[in-house]
């Protein structure tokens, strides 16, 4: 978009527009929530159809050289609206990779909306205590922990578990011997589920590939004895590039909540 244009969309009250659209799915999923079907296990319910839409008009706003004023004012109103949808957000989140693209772009928003209110708080003539009420909401909380665990499942497991090598003996043992101490804790190691176990091991219509190296010779010698537990494919590998990505862009959010929340002195909840 020509900078002129972004400049009116920005002033023309857009973003209110799309606050008060989510505001209305916010009570609309909240009756749903909490009727009959709500409660339904079998029941799944989607993110609104428009909601790519808004934040890739939002993300574009949020990236463009906007004046201090226009970029504070877009940011909260984008953080109202994340707040909005942090239902929605949150469902993307634990159900990932469902939805990888729009779950991204989600990520993007938040990522986009607390630059920009940095660089804002940042700049002279702002009032920073204006921001104080920001970092208290409890939707938007739920919604950077569930990034947080997603940004662990994509790291910790970029390909499926039977193609990660196996740790280090030496890390094996030291694990050991920590159990081995414990005296009133019982330590019982299963294998933790990952984003992976939800995508089908074989698709016929997928075309087979060599499973991916991973720069062991340790670790060829165990993809070759479990290649019975997995089955990599170009599905697969477009899968693995896409979460890469959404991964960037989860560590990059991460990034700028701590630039901010560090500014504002706020409570943050833990990287361990």
């Amino acid at each position: 978009l020509h900078h002129d244009g972004i400049q009116l969309i920005a002033k023309s009250g857009v973003t209110r527009s799309l606050l008060s659209f989510a505001n209305t799915y916010t009570q609309e999923e909240a009756r749903y929530l909490s009727s009959h079907l709500g409660a339904n296990g079998n029941a799944s319910l989607n993110p609104p159809t428009t909601l790519c839409g808004h934040l890739s008009l939002l993300i574009v706003l949020l990236a463009s050289n906007l004046s201090i004023p226009d970029r504070l004012a877009l940011s909260f109103d984008s953080y109202q609206l994340l707040s909005a949808y942090s239902r929605a957000g949150e469902r993307l989140l634990q159900s990932y990779p469902s939805d990888i693209d729009l779950t991204k772009k989600f990520i993007e928003t938040m990522c986009f909306t607390y630059s920009s209110i940095k660089k804002s708080s940042g700049s002279s003539g702002i009032d920073n205590s204006s921001l104080g009420t920001l970092s208290w909401d409890s939707t938007i909380s739920g919604l950077e922990r569930s990034i947080l665990c997603l940004t662990y499942q994509l790291s910790a497991y970029p390909f499926p578990n039977p193609l990660l090598p196996p740790l280090p003996m030496g890390l094996v043992q030291v694990e050991k011997i920590h159990s081995s101490q414990m005296r009133n804790i019982s330590v019982n190691i299963a294998s933790e589920k990952t984003w992976w176990d939800s995508i089908p091991i074989f698709n016929p219509n997928d075309l087979p590939l060599p499973n991916p190296s991973t720069g062991s010779a340790d670790a060829a010698i165990y993809q070759r004895s479990s290649l019975s537990q997995t089955a990599w494919s170009e599905g697969k590998y477009k899968l693995a590039n896409s979460s890469a990505k959404c991964l960037e862009v989860s560590i990059m959010f991460l990034m700028s909540r701590v630039h901010f929340f560090n500014q504002k002195n706020a409570f943050k909840f833990s990287f361990d």
